[in-house]
């Protein structure tokens, strides 16, 4: 690991817990039962790049910002708390769950186009 990049070492380091599993999905198929404690999709969108893996975490990151000051914006009437709580999700302890390999942030992301979508139907 000596002759790798900070970069490099920096995303090997998010390759464990999780991600070690969805790779294993990944490479192998749903092939045990404890597999089916995550979520079954995942693994199959994702590429096994961990680079790629990354970078697209990182866009549904900021897709769950703009999703949180749209619905927090509709809930709460008021744009500054909810540019506040974007805010507070990005630079949250989460994070690491954020760029991660890990099914969390994209599950926020559907609960957050549902909570969005619902709320447009209702106004």
């Amino acid at each position: 690991m000596s002759g790798k990049t900070f970069w490099e070492r920096a995303i090997l380091n998010l390759d464990v817990f999780d991600a070690l599993q969805f790779k294993f999905v990944q490479q192998r198929g749903w092939n045990n039962e404890i597999n089916h404690a995550f979520n079954p999709l995942f693994p199959m969108i994702f590429p096994s790049s961990l680079a790629t893996a990354f970078l697209l975490q990182l866009a549904v990151s900021y897709v769950n910002m703009l999703l949180i000051f749209r619905v927090g914006d509709r809930v709460f009437n008021n744009k500054q708390i909810a540019e506040l709580s974007a805010y507070l999700y990005i630079f949250s302890f989460s994070i690491v769950y954020q760029v991660s390999f890990y099914s969390e942030n994209t599950f926020v992301c559907f609960s957050l186009l549902g909570f969005y979508f619902l709320g447009e139907k209702t106004h």
